[in-house]
């Protein structure tokens, strides 16, 4: 029978865990909108295995919570239980072991998916050798820690043995809380130090980096979460629930602060079209820049700004070989025809010092025709 404290626990954790997998879903529904399944890349993937681990993980932690663990016994205590008790602890205490391994792998999961946004981030700069080093310093520290859960007690079987009792050395667990505590803090604190960075030298926009000074405030908060985790898990080694509930805080922010970024273009992308006055190139007429203004011999630049535009086809004019559109008529003033390219801002390398956001490349043609029609 769970006590209050557990209940409480147990309910939070299944409404974050139902929160969390809802973010993650609207995380692959943007991608997919915005970029198609040739979009998909390898952070995603990350994104893929930080699902099945935080599934895994609530529902280990369910089966510890409801049968117990061996945490918090001494030898006197252990020869004191009942049969029953004993089996239900040591399915407890085989939860918890595999709740090692699955906790561990989310939180490095969730960095690989860091990496991979910081990879096309940072494309083209300075800082994306620094992205590539992280990438192996991440990698030996989650490796460090399974090595250091898998042989901090052998053999493995004592992991969760009950009776006879295990010894200190496999149910007080001090030695892998201080180094998940410390590889963690500091793999964040170096993730958080590459857009930081980047981002004081950046030719961006104003709102953009507003945007992402606020997922690196974000990220302070979740090296909090790992920080009151590890001390509160040391204070209170026989009470395992303290630290599991800091644990779930901490990957439920980080969940949330991480899956920011790709989601941020559907509503971005949305935003736009609900706005637009123009019409869209699925299947529409394109709209024409080469139009003239009978009275002043060009088009007045007030009704190009008002138009919003979907994409480059709607800007993009019918062409075949080197001839000029038939149905235009040139007998008065210039004739403008200018092409747009817009791409998504993923690289800064690639803003402009005026700080427009995007990769715009234009090309112009402009053909006086002195009052007759070009031959």
């Amino acid at each position: 029978m769970l006590n209050k404290i557990q209940h409480d626990f147990m309910l939070e954790q299944w409404l974050e865990y139902a929160i969390g997998q809802s973010v993650f879903l609207l995380r692959f529904y943007a991608r997919w909108k915005t970029h198609g399944f040739a979009g998909y890349s390898w952070d995603d993937l990350f994104a893929g295995l930080s699902m099945v681990f935080y599934t895994l993980d609530p529902a280990l932690l369910q089966v510890v919570i409801t049968h117990g663990s061996f945490v918090g016994l001494n030898e006197e205590s252990a020869q004191a239980l009942d049969p029953a008790t004993i089996e239900s602890l040591r399915k407890g205490s085989k939860a918890l072991f595999a709740a090692w391994f699955t906790y561990v792998s989310l939180i490095w999961t969730l960095k690989g998916q860091v990496l991979g946004y910081y990879d096309k981030l940072t494309t083209g700069t300075r800082e994306h050798k620094w992205v590539k080093v992280m990438a192996v310093v991440c990698f030996l520290s989650w490796l460090s820690l399974m090595l250091l859960i898998f042989c901090r007690c052998t053999p493995i079987q004592k992991n969760w043995q009950i009776v006879p009792y295990a010894g200190d050395k496999c149910t007080r667990t001090e030695s892998t809380v201080i180094a998940l505590m410390v590889l963690n803090i500091f793999n964040d604190i170096c993730l958080v130090l590459i857009p930081a960075h980047l981002l004081w030298f950046a030719q961006i926009p104003l709102r953009r980096k507003l945007l992402i000074a606020l997922l690196l405030s974000s990220s302070f908060f979740i090296i909090t979460c790992a920080l009151l985790r590890g001390i509160l898990g040391l204070q209170s080694i026989n009470n395992i629930v303290i630290s599991i509930q800091w644990g779930t805080r901490e990957t439920f922010v980080t969940i949330i602060v991480i899956c920011v970024p790709p989601i941020k273009p559907l509503f971005s992308k949305r935003l736009k079209e609900s706005s637009s006055f123009g019409q869209s190139s699925h299947g529409q007429k394109p709209i024409q820049l080469h139009e003239t203004d009978p009275e002043r011999h060009v088009s007045p630049v007030k009704d190009i700004d008002n138009r919003s535009f979907g994409s480059s086809k709607d800007l993009i004019l019918e062409r075949e070989g080197s001839k000029v559109d038939a149905s235009v008529d040139y007998s008065r003033g210039i004739s403008v025809t200018t092409e747009y390219e817009v791409s998504d801002a993923e690289p800064l390398s690639k803003y402009s010092d005026d700080g427009q956001e995007g990769t715009w490349s234009r090309q112009s043609e402009i053909k006086a025709t002195g009052g007759k029609r070009p031959s």
